[in-house]
């Protein structure tokens, strides 16, 4: 039952998870929100975010308003798994930078990640050209919206 517990508890965002069904006492504890008409049993949704109290966590589900205790959920795979599943198949090669300053450049950038042991400025790292990344589809796309 320890096990159980621990396992319950270490459900992070973006984990997918599947709805097992929620009794009325599982609701009231911790006044969590009720998935039962909202969630459909057996179904898989991914979580947006975890808030994990000293008797009980609750999850928030994305596209899903609400929290909700987590002992109504299982966990199905983890983010990690999600990510992989993501970048299968993407391939730096495969993009062909025209400017040799660009070129240069991630090259260097590379470089420094070949070389980067610290796991947390990774990470950094990556969101931070996603989220640049992500910024550039939103200006081009207002860009040709207002053309």
């Amino acid at each position: 039952m320890k096990l159980y517990l621990q396992c319950r508890r270490s459900m992070k965002k973006n984990d997918t998870v599947k709805y097992i069904g929620c009794t009325k006492e599982q609701i009231l504890w911790g006044n969590n929100d009720d998935p039962r008409n909202l969630l459909f049993i057996g179904e898989k949704y991914m979580i947006e975010k975890v808030d994990v109290h000293s008797q009980h966590t609750k999850v928030k589900l994305y596209g899903k308003i609400g929290w909700y205790n987590s002992v109504c959920f299982e966990t199905v795979e983890t983010g990690l798994n999600n990510y992989s599943k993501y970048i299968r198949g993407m391939d730096p090669s495969d993009i062909q930078l025209e400017s040799t300053a660009k070129m240069f450049e991630y090259e260097k950038l590379s470089r420094e990640i070949e070389n980067c042991d610290d796991m947390d400025t990774l990470k950094v790292m990556c969101r931070a050209f996603i989220k640049l990344y992500l910024k550039h589809q939103e200006t081009t796309t207002n860009m040709l919206r207002n053309t």
